[in-house]
């Protein structure tokens, strides 16, 4: 192999082997050179990471960010930027919440115990209940985790709100990528995940073969990202194309709780 330049690329080298290389000048004259010193142990850069077609098919050319600073409004990632990871659609709305009008408590006194029932008008503050902490709560700091251990994952929002304000304002709560609101494969993978409740996540692997259809129960925050990262391939059926239809058509409901 000829030298032109500082920098040389070298085909049909085997991954995973160390090869070291030496050079000897080549002129027109008759001098004689010796060949340089051995370079240090060199390996072939690992290939890079192909999009899987399920990905290609299913996501739109680009997804939605939110900015790293205040008032960087959003930013778009090229679909290539999910190669080689495990991707968790979350399937999520702003509206989903549980809307109490009336609340059970239990009647304690002279022997007695039983229900009651209190019905208290739309315009009066019930007493506060405990806080329950909802599942985007849940997945955030995993999240965070997953990118500061490296680990090749993410999670993509498919807003089931009604209408783009509501999906952006939503949307900017959160630190991962989102599809465009007026693209057809947001409704698209809904429909061909069959998603009528919300919160809703389907995690995927690198291939695009589905690894947890419903993984909201049971989450275990850091633990269960890792679990879907080392997932063979071999955990079911390669994603299909989507076809149209799913929680932006006004059909999904909220489990309630508060769980969004």
């Amino acid at each position: 192999m000829v030298l032109t330049q500082a920098q040389a690329r070298k085909k049909n080298l085997t991954q995973g082997s160390t090869y070291h290389f030496s050079v000897e000048p080549v002129t027109s004259t008759e001098d004689v050179y010796v060949w340089s010193p051995q370079s240090m142990g060199l390996q072939p850069c690992p290939p890079a990471a192909v999009l899987s077609p399920s990905f290609s098919r299913s996501f739109p050319p680009a997804l939605l960010s939110n900015g790293t600073s205040a008032g960087s409004g959003l930013l778009q990632t090229p679909v290539e930027a999910l190669a080689g990871k495990t991707i968790a659609i979350y399937f999520s709305a702003s509206w989903c919440g549980p809307c109490r009008r009336y609340i059970k408590q239990t009647s304690r006194g002279s022997g007695k115990t039983g229900t009651l029932i209190i019905l208290y008008p739309i315009s009066s503050d019930p007493p506060p209940l405990p806080p329950r902490r909802s599942f985007s709560d849940q997945l955030k700091p995993a999240y965070a985790q997953a990118k500061a251990a490296n680990l090749p994952f993410e999670v993509v929002l498919a807003s089931c709100d009604h209408s783009e304000p509501e999906a952006l304002t939503y949307f900017a709560k959160h630190p991962w990528l989102t599809i465009p609101y007026d693209h057809a494969s947001r409704e698209a993978l809904a429909g061909h995940f069959k998603v009528s409740g919300i919160p809703r996540l389907v995690v995927m692997n690198a291939d695009g073969v589905v690894v947890e259809n419903s993984a909201v129960q049971g989450f275990q925050g850091l633990t269960s990202i890792q679990k879907w990262c080392s997932a063979s391939t071999a955990a079911g059926g390669p994603a299909a194309a989507p076809k149209a239809g799913g929680c932006g058509d006004g059909d999904s409901k909220c489990c309630g709780g508060g769980k969004c």
